[in-house]
């Protein structure tokens, strides 16, 4: 039996040399070099797989679980087209992103591109959806602790073909589980003979009976003892025999082995993601870039950390939880809250102001929001300082609102609003700094940024963005930011149709000194969006030429002039230059495919523009299914969910697509009901925003003369309410826009058609159409 057990072992350690290619999609890390399981158990555990396709690994921590769920997948490599582990103490919603994207990279969707959607509230419905059918895949969820299994509860309650694993501290309601107990006396005879260099059998019984079956420290302390010649066993074994804590012991024995830089090393991994951070992460919260490396010589050769990954040169490494469990005890919280303000601050440091470099610093780096996300949850826990946790968070927000990360913005949007009492009383009480003051109000204006870019809520956006720059707006130290503010400021209004405060606020931006050449940018764009409005096209055109002109700095293929590329596309398509604004939003449409998969509201405005476009070109069935997309996307993006999402809507890209939508059904001879439902409901999103705005902006006038022209051709339909609606729109041209000579031709088109029936408008304010 002994003999099986050796060999066993030996072949755990030879795991790492086999290569796992023929998996098409895999996040599997290399087995620990130090190893040893029963054989029985993994009999057990590819049992209750086979039979019942999940089944549980349950044990206290440190006992194996991981190593032992690693072990069944490069065993088993072959009969598994997919294996992903998930660490449930980071999100799941952003992890099943993470295995979207693979897939839909992958060898598993053939010939034709899986699609899976890449956003976080919907990737996981369709990866579950996707891999239901199918058998070939095991998905492994680790790292569950005790009372922490409702956190899969949709997981083991889901219907499918291939095998599920859970690893976990707690056996409740796991199913076919397989208990990992500590190891006999002869198991961990076996493995500390492995580990140790120089074999000696007294040696290894007198290890054996202090490390009492526990495999972590077993692992921990053999390749502690192996490295440390200086202390002797039976001194290693009179320190651990001082506490029950046994981790514990050990860790503080080791850190006084480790150079003081090598230590606060670890005490800055051990509030982070331990499960996975990256050697450029480590790079940026050393204390001291020029040890580095010998640190991380220090703490691999005593097993405190690992490397788990070398892919693309890109080094990454864990941490046991039981090793940072130990590390955070001898912290204490005093040290653990100073600590999470040090990382905190090189994590500031590490974000740059551009958008497009905080785009690189994300995406060159894979585990930053994993460990973001628990370095946040550790300030909270160790009530670090909230001004330093607060601009973290800023600088977060910013970070994920350049790169339309939608779900993380509304976390860090939520953290300010659970906390803005407290610093409003702060602020009231005379007690913030000038520079606290400064970190606040960027955060209130890129809150206010996100409310109405990404939800349409211009009336929290505007609240958010005066309460920023009155904090501000009087010093003559923040010209840069003040400027900022306004230009956000101006970007509601002018979205909003309100001309005047446009018009206002750009006026006292170029008061303002700026060296800033990302104001002029900005100030650009405004300027070309005021000038559509009102109806300025040639205007409008050499506005955003301007705007690209002055954006050379940001890189060709960055999403960041994605919302420049759709504003030219739709200065094209109400010039009339329909061939060019295809070109624009066709070439844009597939780049941003590219950069943000699945379903994006970014998407859906490219769409319309592109829809638009091919409707002018004559291209009407191409434009009817862009339009269908688009506005698919939008409203099952919307958070207005229903039948009725555009009748508390403020968002004028809906309103839009539906005007795209009615005129192209016009266009097709469509159903009469669904031109004017589409039409009806851009009105209602319209009045909406623009309110007393609605008869100064062009894209009103441009609906009721699209509107009016296709209705008045379908007056002889035997729906009453088309006379209605048209009745309502083309007095409103007349009462606003006489002089138009579009206006000119509705009137002479309807002497042709008999469109106009009623005398009035006042009978359109009694039909149910009207907005209330």
């Amino acid at each position: 039996m002994k003999l099986i057990q050796k060999l066993f072992c030996i072949l755990c350690m030879n795991l790492a040399a086999v290569s796992h290619a023929s998996t098409a999609v895999s996040n599997l890390v290399d087995p620990a070099k130090y190893v040893l399981r029963n054989e029985k158990q993994l009999i057990d555990l590819s049992n209750s797989l086979s039979l019942y396709n999940v089944a549980g690994l349950v044990g206290v921590s440190g006992m194996g679980k991981t190593e032992l769920a690693r072990i069944y997948a490069y065993k088993n490599q072959d009969k598994y087209d997919l294996v992903w582990f998930f660490d449930c103490n980071s999100d799941l919603a952003e992890q099943f992103v993470t295995l979207s994207k693979q897939i839909n990279k992958s060898q598993l969707c053939g010939s034709n591109e899986c699609d899976l959607s890449e956003e976080t509230d919907k990737a996981k419905r369709e990866v579950l959806s996707f891999l239901a059918p199918k058998s070939n895949w095991l998905l492994v969820f680790d790292n569950l602790h005790v009372n922490q299994n409702a956190k899969i509860n949709d997981i083991l309650d889901w219907a499918h073909n291939g095998h599920v694993m859970i690893c976990s501290q707690d056996a409740k309601d796991l199913p076919n589980s397989v208990n990992l107990p500590y190891l006999s006396d002869e198991d961990s005879a076996n493995l500390v003979d492995t580990i140790l260099e120089e074999k000696n059998p007294q040696l290894v019984v007198e290890l054996v009976q202090a490390f009492k079956g526990y495999p972590i420290l077993i692992a921990q302390g053999a390749m502690f003892l192996n490295k440390n010649k200086h202390m002797t066993v039976a001194e290693y074994k009179k320190i651990l025999a001082r506490s029950d804590d046994k981790m514990h012991s050990h860790i503080e024995v080791v850190l006084k082995q480790l150079p003081h830089s090598a230590k606060r090393l670890l005490y800055k991994i051990a509030v982070l993601n331990n499960q996975s951070f990256s050697r450029k992460l480590l790079e940026t919260i050393s204390s001291d870039s020029d040890t580095l490396l010998k640190d991380l010589n220090y703490v691999t050769r005593f097993g405190l950390i690992n490397l788990t990954s070398r892919h693309n040169d890109k080094q990454t490494f864990e941490m046991h939880d039981a090793v940072k469990a130990a590390l955070l005890k001898t912290m204490g919280p005093k040290e653990a809250k100073n600590t999470v303000v040090a990382v905190i601050d090189c994590i500031n440091e590490l974000m740059p102001k551009g958008e497009s470099q905080m785009y690189m610093v994300f995406d060159g780096d894979k585990t930053l929001k994993s460990n973001m996300e628990a370095l946040l949850s550790n300030a909270q826990k160790y009530e670090a300082n909230i001004y330093k946790n607060m601009e973290l968070r800023k600088n977060l927000l910013s970070a994920y609102l350049g790169l339309f990360d939608y779900y993380n913005c509304q976390k860090m949007t939520d953290w300010l609003l659970e906390n803005q009492d407290r610093f409003d009383s702060i602020l009231a009480s005379i007690m913030m700094s000038d520079k606290e003051k400064t970190i606040y109000s960027e955060y209130l204006a890129i809150v206010g940024t996100y409310s109405d870019y990404a939800k349409s809520d211009f009336i929290t956006a505007t609240k958010y963005l005066k309460k920023a720059l009155d904090l501000v707006k009087e010093s003559k130290n923040h010209r840069e930011l003040t400027c900022n503010i306004y230009y956000d400021l101006a970007q509601v209004y002018v979205y909003g149709g309100d001309i005047k405060n446009t018009e206002n606020i750009l006026k006292i931006i170029d008061s303002i000194p700026s060296n800033n050449p990302k104001t002029d940018l900005e100030v650009w764009f405004t300027k070309a969006k005021l000038h559509l409005i009102r109806g300025n096209y040639i205007e409008a055109q050499y506005a955003i030429d301007k705007y690209f002109e002055t954006s050379n700095y940001i890189p060709n293929d960055s999403i960041y002039k994605a919302p420049g590329y759709i504003l030219q596309a739709e200065i094209l398509n109400y010039m009339g230059e329909f061939q060019e604004a295809y070109n624009v939003s066709l070439k844009t449409y597939q780049q941003q495919k590219i950069n943000i998969k699945g379903d994006h509201e970014m998407h859906s405005r490219i769409l319309v523009q592109l829809a638009w476009s091919e409707l002018g070109l004559g291209l009407k069935q191409e434009a009817f299914g862009h339009i269908k997309e688009a506005l698919r996307i939008q409203e099952n993006t919307d958070e207005l969910i229903g039948d009725n999402i555009y009748a508390n809507s403020y968002d004028v890209d809906l309103a839009s697509a539906y005007v795209v939508h009615g005129n192209i059904l016009s266009a097709m001879g469509s159903d009469t009901k669904t031109i004017m439902d589409s039409y009806g409901k851009a009105r209602v999103i319209y009045y909406n925003r623009y309110y007393d705005n609605t008869f100064r902006v062009d894209d009103i006038k441009r609906f009721y003369l699209d509107a009016a022209q296709n209705l008045c051709r379908m007056s002889d339909d035997k729906e009453p309410m088309v006379k209605v609606m048209y009745t309502e729109f083309r007095d409103k041209l007349v009462e606003y826009w006489n002089e138009d000579q579009k206006t000119k031709e509705i009137v002479e088109l309807e002497k042709k058609h008999n469109c106009r029936i009623l005398p009035t408008r006042q009978a359109i304010f009694s039909s149910s159409l009207m907005v209330h």
